[in-house]
């Protein structure tokens, strides 16, 4: 039965001709594949897949496929230009001849719920580092890759490949609090980073790896995938993602190397009590919310409210004696203990899209990037309203359990305390 079960698959078979091995893709059904990764064959360019052995056939990931086929892989020494859509659609590889040439622009690739994007040199398509895509006609000397970006016209509407999404493995029984404000654990940390953006973050340096020989292009890891050089040899360099600015002392310096980038040896040297941050204007949450610098107040009121209790409320204040190692945000303590008001906390709305932290001690510009980035926001709408239904549930289970009944619901929006009063026995 088991055999008869596999004969009414579809195999689709793969002659890599000298090149790196491809594993047999099994179909329940017939079909179209994505295009997937190149084989590789040192001192050739790979050219795309045949549904012959002469090479004079290439295949269309269009093709719906019905039936078991055999593909062969084409290889060139020429310059020749290859496009990769990740997708069921194809492009022909453009073969230039031994010294390269001219490319034009092909027709746009489609696909279905997306937007494309243009072509890139990386993989990842629009990044920081590759901020627009290539520009045709293209000239080229030596053999090149060009892949296709597509962007989601609805992204809830859309399954990403497994290449396009980051995966976590959690047991049933593992504690899950996805709250930046309340949750404990190393991996509960590490799932709110893979769905907030960052104020800054860290890339390869591309262009001292290109310098340097390791790679050709932005996104180029082929010589550390072929062992011509370990993945330590790529370094890497500081970058801004939500923000405009790197954080500006109170000088008005942002302490920019020559080149115009983040002096990632100076700024674990530069030192000021006032650190300003300005934010890009084009920030949203996900339901298209706004976020300016009213958002970072009011996250930052919110750790530190002192009717909350929220576990993550250490960061933002330091203590030498109970808590060493939180950012010496000015007043912020005494704001978390009930002793201060907020007026007293250093940190000032400057505008829409610029906020300033003041620290009662001199920190580094790379603590004030660690303070941007530590300060993960909550939608203030939605968080409002969710402790609001909270507290509506928790009155008389909880409350009431501590000899005490809530009389007036905390308004995180408006900073309103809640009032109480001892239960009588």
């Amino acid at each position: 039965m088991g055999a008869c079960g596999d004969s009414k698959k579809i195999r689709v078979t793969f002659e890599s001709n000298g090149g790196s091995s491809i594993g047999a893709i099994i179909l329940s059904e017939p079909k179209e594949i994505a295009e997937f990764d190149d084989p590789v064959k040192e001192g050739y360019f790979f050219t795309g897949w045949f549904t012959d052995k002469e090479l004079t056939k290439p295949f269309n990931f269009a093709t719906k496929i019905s039936e078991s086929i055999k593909l062969y892989a084409g290889w060139t020494q020429q310059v020749a230009v290859r496009f990769n859509t990740k997708t069921s659609a194809s492009v022909p590889t453009v073969v230039l001849g031994n010294n390269g040439g001219t490319v034009n622009k092909p027709a746009d690739p489609q696909r279905s719920g997306y937007r494309f994007g243009g072509w890139f040199y990386g993989k990842p398509g629009l990044t920081t580092y590759e901020p627009a895509p290539v520009e045709f006609p293209l000239t080229v000397t030596k053999s090149t890759t060009l892949y296709a970006y597509w962007e989601p016209i609805n992204s809830k509407a859309v399954t990403y490949s497994k290449g396009e999404t980051y995966t976590s493995t959690l047991q049933s029984s593992t504690a899950l609090i996805l709250n930046p404000l309340v949750y404990q654990w190393s991996h509960e940390d590490t799932l709110i980073d893979m769905l907030v953006t960052p104020l800054y973050s860290t890339e390869v340096d591309w262009d001292k790896a290109i310098e340097e020989g390791v790679a050709d292009y932005y996104g180029d890891f082929s010589k550390i995938l072929a062992a011509e050089y370990s993945i330590e040899a790529l370094d890497y360099r500081n970058i801004k993602v939500g923000a405009a600015k790197y954080p500006v002392d109170s000088k008005g310096d942002e302490h920019l190397t020559p080149d115009g980038t983040y002096d990632r040896e100076g700024a674990t040297k530069f030192k000021d009590k006032e650190w300003t941050i300005e934010i890009r204007p084009d920030l949203k949450f996900e339901d298209g919310t706004p976020i300016t610098a009213h958002t970072f107040e009011y996250s930052l009121k919110q750790y530190l409210d002192p009717n909350q209790g929220n576990y993550r409320a250490t960061i933002f204040y330091k203590n030498p004696e109970t808590n060493k190692n939180g950012y010496p945000v000015l007043g912020a303590e005494e704001y978390l203990k009930g002793t201060g008001s907020w007026d007293d906390v250093g940190f000032e709305v400057i505008s829409d899209y610029i906020f300033k932290v003041t620290f009662f001690e001199e920190v580094t510009q790379s603590a004030a990037v660690g303070f941007g980035n530590s300060l993960r926001l909550v939608h203030p709408t939605e968080y409002a309203n969710d402790f609001v239904a909270y507290l509506q549930v928790q009155d008389v289970q909880a409350s009431t359990a501590a000899g005490i009944i809530v009389k007036k619901r905390l308004d995180p929006m408006v900073g309103d305390k809640v009032e109480t009063v001892r239960a009588e026995n």
